[in-house]
């Protein structure tokens, strides 16, 4: 037997922001940026939430939220069981200062009660030095 990973492709995994992330901002001394939207794989349920953002990786803490417009747009036909009713996340991600110009992709990544992970890119945003005064 070999230590291959599993291959996650065949799990659909739903899952967006409320605003798109391809913005840019002026970071200054740091800056907190606040992301929400939902996300939910049919038929698996989500046991951890985490945003992963250039090298770092961070937990989501507050997911599982009830998104009642997110069940009356999908149900029942990319939703069949009614779990985008509680898909909603919201996290707090912190940017600290930098020196230069920046692009860095935020990807949504969900480890599943079954152990299998996957995860989607929410997009890309610009970091700007300064503080734009």
């Amino acid at each position: 037997m070999t230590d291959q990973p599993i291959s996650t492709e065949h799990i659909e995994f739903l899952c967006t922001l409320d605003v798109p992330a391809a913005r840019s901002f002026y970071v200054g001394k740091g800056i907190a940026l606040s992301l929400q939207g939902w996300a939910f794989c049919p038929g698996k349920i989500i046991k951890h939430l985490y945003i992963l953002e250039g090298e770092r990786r961070h937990k989501v803490h507050n997911h599982s939220w009830p998104r009642p417009d997110v069940l009356d747009y999908l149900y029942p036909l990319k939703d069949p069981d009614g779990q985008s009713l509680f898909s909603g996340y919201n996290f707090i991600l912190p940017i600290e200062e930098i020196s230069a110009k920046e692009n860095r992709e935020i990807i949504l990544c969900a480890e599943l009660k079954s152990g299998e992970t996957v995860q989607r890119s929410l997009g890309t945003i610009e970091l700007l030095s300064g503080s734009n005064r």
